[in-house]
């Protein structure tokens, strides 16, 4: 039962987080447009660090 209950927590914090990524990549979404494509890659790769 324990370890039941670990791999719900384990699972809702994936959630959570992959929750958080989408909601980041779809804020940089309308940066895309504005900045062009390689510097907001340039941006995202400097980001994912910090993120991860």
């Amino acid at each position: 039962f324990s370890a039941h209950l670990s791999l719900l927590q384990s699972a809702s914090v994936l959630g959570l987080y992959g929750l958080n990524l989408v909601a980041v990549i779809v804020a940089m979404i309308p940066a895309f447009w504005v900045m062009g494509w390689r510097r907001t890659a340039i941006v995202a790769g400097a980001m994912l660090p910090l993120v991860a």
